[in-house]
C-alpha cells in the first residue's frame, strides 16, 4: 500500500516524556497536569522500578499472510493474541471492499478468519472488541457487528453509533435528523427513538457511547457551525435523563470512553495550539478528575474497557513527521512515552492488552508489538 493512502486512512482518528505525578490542592475535581520539564517534576515522582521498555517485534508479511491490501486495526484480547481488521481493495463488493476479521496468534504466527464481509475504509479505525460470556467473542467495527458466526450490518456512521454486547443493542444518531438518538435491539428487531433534543438551529447529537452493562449512554450535544461541544448528556437504557453538563466555553471533543460501568472520560481539544485535557465523570455527574496534557493529542485508543486503568493517546512530533504513543495510568496520573516512530512514521490502530503489559500498533503496512511491563 502506498504511503500516501495510509496518510489518508489515519486522517480520520486514533500516543514523549517521563511519568510524573504532581500534588494538587484542588478539592473537587482533582487536577492532574503532565509536563515534559523534569526540573519542574522531581525524579522521585517518576514511576518506580517498572521501566516500560522492551524489544519491538515486527510482522511485515502480515498483509500477504491475510490476503489483504490494507491493515485497518489491531486489537489485543490477550498479550499474544489479537483481532486484526483488514481490507482487500481488489475485491469490490459494491457496499465496500472485501473485509476480514481474523484472530491472530503472535506466538504461533497462525490466523483464523472469524468473519468475512465488506466495509468502507472510512470505518477502519472503529474496531471494538468485547467478550460475550454466553455467546462467545464479538467484534464491532463501527458499521458491522460480528458474533455467533453471523455478520450484521447496523448502519450508522463513525462517531455516531455504538453497540453493546451485554444487551445486544445498537444506538445511533439519525443520519438525516441528527437531533434524534435511536436504539435497536438485534434479537427482537425493536427500534425506537430514546432521546432527542429540541429542533434548535445548528444543534446536533454526536458520539454516543454505551456503558459496559448497557445501563447508561453518554452522548454529546454540539453546535453545527463550529462542531463545538455544548453539553454532555447521560441517559439510561430507556432514554431517561441521568444528568447533563453544560460547558461555559466552547471546546471541541472527539468522544467519550467508558472506563467502568460507573465512570467515563471525555477527551477535549481546544485547538491546535492549546494543550488537550481529559475530564473524568461518574454517572452522578460529578467531575472526579481533570487531566491536563502538555500536548494536543492526535488519536485515542478505541476501547479502554479492557485495559483500564491504562489507556493510550498519540501525539505528533517534529511538525507532524513522527508520532509518539503515550501511556496514561488514569488511577495515579502517570504519563509515559512508550514508543516514537522514525521520520515520517505512520502509526494507527494502537492498542494495549487487558494486562497493560503489551502494546500493539500498525505502522507502514506492518503490525508492531512491544512489551511495556
Amino acid at each position: 500500500m502506498k504511503k500516501i493512502f495510509a496518510l489518508l486512512l489515519i486522517a480520520a482518528l486514533l500516543c514523549g516524556c517521563s511519568p510524573v505525578e504532581e500534588e494538587q490542592n484542588i478539592p473537587d475535581p482533582p487536577e492532574i497536569s503532565f509536563s515534559e520539564n523534569e526540573e519542574e517534576n522531581p525524579g522521585e515522582n517518576k514511576e518506580p522500578e517498572q521501566e516500560k521498555t522492551g524489544e519491538i517485534s515486527e510482522y511485515p508479511d502480515i498483509l500477504e499472510f491475510l490476503g489483504a491490501t490494507d491493515l485497518a486495526q489491531v486489537q489485543l484480547i490477550h498479550d499474544n493474541t489479537a483481532f486484526v481488521l483488514s481490507y482487500n481493495r481488489d475485491i469490490d463488493e459494491g457496499e465496500g471492499f472485501g473485509t476480514t476479521v481474523s484472530q491472530y496468534s503472535f506466538e504461533t504466527g497462525e490466523a483464523e478468519n472469524l468473519f468475512e464481509g465488506s466495509a468502507y475504509m472510512e470505518y477502519s479505525n472503529m474496531l471494538y472488541v468485547k467478550d460475550i460470556d454466553l455467546v462467545g467473542t464479538g467484534v464491532f467495527t463501527g458499521k458491522q457487528v460480528f458474533y455467533g458466526g453471523e455478520a450484521y450490518n447496523l448502519g450508522g456512521r463513525p462517531n455516531e453509533c455504538d453497540f453493546c454486547f451485554a444487551t445486544q443493542s445498537f444506538v445511533y444518531v439519525d443520519e438525516n435528523d441528527k437531533t434524534k438518538l435511536y436504539r435497536k435491539n438485534l434479537p427482537s428487531g425493536e427500534e425506537k427513538i430514546i432521546f432527542e433534543i429540541s429542533g434548535e438551529e445548528n444543534k446536533f447529537l454526536a458520539a454516543p457511547q454505551i456503558s459496559p452493562s448497557g445501563k447508561y449512554i453518554v452522548i454529546f450535544e454540539c453546535i453545527y457551525t463550529i462542531s463545538y461541544l455544548e453539553r454532555i448528556i447521560c441517559i439510561d437504557y430507556e432514554g431517561n435523563l441521568i444528568f447533563e453538563k453544560e460547558f461555559g466555553e466552547s471546546v471541541y471533543s472527539e468522544t467519550a470512553r467508558w472506563f467502568t460501568d460507573e465512570n467515563f472520560a471525555v477527551f477535549l481539544q481546544n485547538g491546535e495550539e492549546t494543550p488537550s485535557e481529559i475530564k473524568i465523570f461518574d454517572v452522578s455527574g460529578n467531575e472526579t478528575a481533570n487531566i491536563k496534557l502538555d500536548f494536543v493529542y492526535e488519536k485515542i485508543q478505541n476501547d479502554m474497557l479492557k485495559s483500564y486503568p491504562y489507556g493510550i493517546v498519540s501525539r505528533r512530533n517534529n511538525n507532524g513527521f513522527s508520532e509518539s504513543i503515550m501511556l496514561i495510568n488514569f488511577e495515579n496520573g502517570l504519563l509515559q512515552e512508550i514508543y516514537t516512530s522514525g521520520e515520517e512514521g505512520i502509526i494507527f490502530g494502537a492498542d494495549i492488552s487487558p494486562s497493560g503489559k503489551t502494546l500493539c500498533w500498525i505502522e507502514n503496512d506492518s503490525i508492531m508489538k512491544k512489551s511495556i511491563g
